[in-house]
């Protein structure tokens, strides 16, 4: 009797098709950010949710959580784009150019404002993580020096660098 593939082998797979889709890229990250920021801790993750609703556009991804019975505090905002663009630097800009203004209205429209901000950029099964502290482009997060990691090559060091940020977070 053969066994089913995991819905994380599943994902891998497709993510590895230069057909795949963003939503596919949504579903990885989904299942990433849900395992590491669990309910129980009452962390929630949004998809395709405004920051506010003054504001058209939504992020791909927010993680939120609820702290000392205050509204959601956001603690990570995400831009994905499907995998066939993850060789194209243009694509990279643009999705950070696109991370910059979610991050900047979360910034104006917070109370109170966050004192630092996470931003990851996910492209395919590539990911790369951003902070900020202040309005400005948003900054390689402390460690990462700009690498740009695949989530199963590099699945350790992905799994670290979330856990610093939870870390880093529960403060926030």
């Amino acid at each position: 009797m053969s066994s089913a593939p995991s819905p994380n082998t599943y994902l891998y797979e497709q993510l590895g098709k230069k057909t795949s889709l963003e939503n596919q890229v949504d579903l990885m990250w989904s299942a990433i950010l849900c395992y590491d920021f669990p309910v129980q801790e009452n962390y929630l993750l949004f998809i395709r949710d405004r920051i506010n609703q003054q504001t058209p556009v939504s992020p791909d991804i927010m993680v939120k959580q609820l702290q000392n019975f205050n509204p959601f505090t956001i603690i990570i905002i995400m831009e994905n784009q499907r995998a066939d663009y993850a060789s194209q630097g243009s694509i990279w800009e643009l999705a950070v150019t696109e991370l910059t203004q979610y991050l900047d209205i979360e910034l104006n429209s917070a109370i109170p404002r966050p004192k630092f901000q996470i931003g990851l950029v996910a492209i395919g099964l590539y990911v790369r993580f951003y902070r900020r502290e202040g309005p400005g482009s948003p900054e390689d997060y402390p460690g990462t020096g700009g690498k740009v990691y695949q989530i199963r090559d590099d699945k350790v060091e992905v799994q670290d660098i979330l856990s610093k940020i939870k870390g880093e977070t529960k403060k926030k």
